[in-house]
């Protein structure tokens, strides 16, 4: 989201998620949109962020739910064309064996410099 090719392709539309409550008040209008259930019933509110300075994007949807998290995204451009991505089978802390972490240096040859 932070390098040049996404920025002018509407990828710096994301930058919303790594922002404060002050920085999102200073770069967007919120509007709330309502409540609305995705497929599978997932209870979700429907956000939509418009950015107050120019930029290559119209606007962004969010659904996101109770707790925060981000289940539905979609960036829409200024001629309309809008990609949108969505979250399924969201698993909360899922328990990880430590082996996956174990990197395996087997074959790998060492070289000093």
């Amino acid at each position: 989201a932070d390098s040049k090719n996404a920025k002018d392709k509407g990828g710096d539309a994301l930058k919303f998620m790594n922002m404060s409550k002050k920085e999102l008040q200073a770069n967007y209008s919120v509007q709330y949109l309502g409540e609305e259930k995705l497929d599978g019933g997932t209870a979700v509110f429907h956000l939509q962020l418009t950015p107050k300075t120019a930029s290559n994007y119209q606007n962004a949807d969010v659904w996101i739910d109770s707790d925060g998290r981000i289940h539905q995204f979609k960036v829409t451009t200024k001629c309309g064309d809008y990609t949108a991505f969505r979250l399924t089978n969201i698993k909360e802390n899922p328990k990880f064996p430590v082996s996956v972490f174990v990197v395996n240096t087997n074959g790998a040859k060492r070289i000093d410099g």
